[in-house]
């Protein structure tokens, strides 16, 4: 830092205002004859050289107080105690090579109709204590190290568009809410290693499409659900072209509307570990269709029931097979209904109709029954076989109770 009233040597600008230093023709020894020298007009306007030793100088002065003045050791001041207007009809270069120092006590401007160049070898620091308003038709700014800004609000108003492109990572962090929006158009975001979204801390997590497709697809990899709650969790897993849906309580499977279609290339297998698999219609039909052969297994019951018809059909043959087979109506009726209907006992017996019937059984071979088909049923009055009277209890007779001597 320079000494003080040394500006002329001073390589930093002064923490404190810049002091013009007093008039040599006030220091002592100055002004002595015959090495000083003064003319003065009446008007008061004075010119005058001091050759006296340690305080050569020279001086103009005008009677209002502005001057030029030349000090011993080659500083030059000027002082204008109005105006001071300067005009140069050429180039105008200046070099200093130590501080400048410019204080304004009212307002500054400056107009360049050509370029402005500024460079500056070190620290560029600019303080505004009101407004900084900055207006222009384009702006580039190079950043070779780090660039940081520091603000209480920032505003962004682009009326184009707006690119951002960063050869490392970028961040975008806030302790607020954060917006991502587009108003008019879509909106995209892409990692080429990755894409994650996450709640680190209580809330929700959700996509909303107001109308529109949803897709989603991975074209080499696995897709993972995992839902946990009050200790139990579910999990909905897709890979290598297979689906597993687990979850430790029930999977219920709704459409409140229309019907559920459940399409594979090949076998779709149902599988209970413990319990029964249940199939209900509350209004409708239930219905199983195939090219080949449908077939249910299970190690202990199966039971098809219905309110109200029940139909087994198929182009080529139906089969019911068990150690105890039944076909029958509880109160309606029983059709059996076929161009050749065949019933082997095998080594049981065969029951037909109700009650006391005819039986057939032990004879180990096949037999043949000509029921009517459904064509010759039509206009046939009724043939089923009637039920034989029951055996009706006897009332007693009174004579009977007269007897009864107990």
């Amino acid at each position: 830092m320079a000494a003080k009233g040394n500006n002329s040597k001073a390589k930093e600008t002064p923490e404190d205002p810049y002091d013009v230093r007093e008039t040599p023709r006030k220091g002592q020894g100055a002004g002595e004859y015959p090495n000083y020298w003064t003319m003065k007009d009446r008007s008061g306007n004075n010119i005058g050289m001091d050759a006296t030793k340690g305080h050569e100088s020279v001086f103009l002065q005008h009677r209002s107080g502005s001057s030029i003045e030349f000090f011993p050791d080659g500083a030059l001041h000027i002082t204008a105690h109005n105006s001071k207007y300067e005009v140069i009809f050429g180039e105008d270069r200046m070099t200093i090579s130590g501080a400048q120092d410019i204080t304004v006590k009212g307002d500054a401007s400056l107009r360049v109709y050509g370029d402005y160049n500024v460079t500056c070898h070190k620290n560029y620091n600019l303080t505004v204590m009101g407004d900084y308003n900055m207006t222009s038709k384009n702006m580039n700014r190079h950043i070779r190290g780090n660039m940081d800004t520091q603000a209480k609000n920032v505003n962004k108003k682009i009326e184009g568009s707006i690119n951002y492109q960063a050869h490392g990572a970028a961040a975008y962090t806030s302790k607020g809410s954060t917006t991502v929006a587009s108003q008019g158009d879509k909106l995209f975001t892409a990692g080429s290693k990755g894409w994650h979204g996450s709640v680190p801390s209580e809330g929700d997590m959700s996509l909303y499409n107001e109308k529109g497709d949803m897709f989603q697809q991975t074209k080499d990899g696995k897709s993972d659900q995992s839902y946990e709650q009050d200790g139990k969790k579910v999990t909905i897993k897709h890979e290598s072209g297979k689906t597993d849906h687990t979850a430790e309580e029930e999977i219920t499977t709704t459409s409140s509307n229309k019907g559920i279609t459940t399409t594979a290339e090949k076998d779709i297998t149902t599988k209970t570990k413990s319990g029964g698999i249940k199939m209900k219609a509350d209004a409708g039909s239930i219905s199983s269709e195939a090219q080949q052969n449908i077939e249910n297994s299970a190690q202990q019951n199966i039971k098809i029931s219905s309110q109200q018809d029940t139909s087994v059909e198929a182009s080529g043959s139906a089969s019911l097979k068990g150690s105890t087979t039944h076909v029958g109506g509880m109160s309606g009726t029983t059709h059996v209904v076929g161009s050749d209907v065949h019933v082997d006992p095998g080594a049981g017996n065969v029951n037909l109709a109700g009650g006391m019937g005819q039986a057939f059984g032990g004879l180990n071979l096949q037999m043949a029954f000509e029921f009517l088909t459904g064509t010759q049923a039509e206009g046939v009055g009724d043939r089923r076989s009637q039920r034989a009277d029951q055996p009706q209890e006897e009332a007693d007779d009174p004579w009977i109770k007269q007897l009864d001597r107990t």
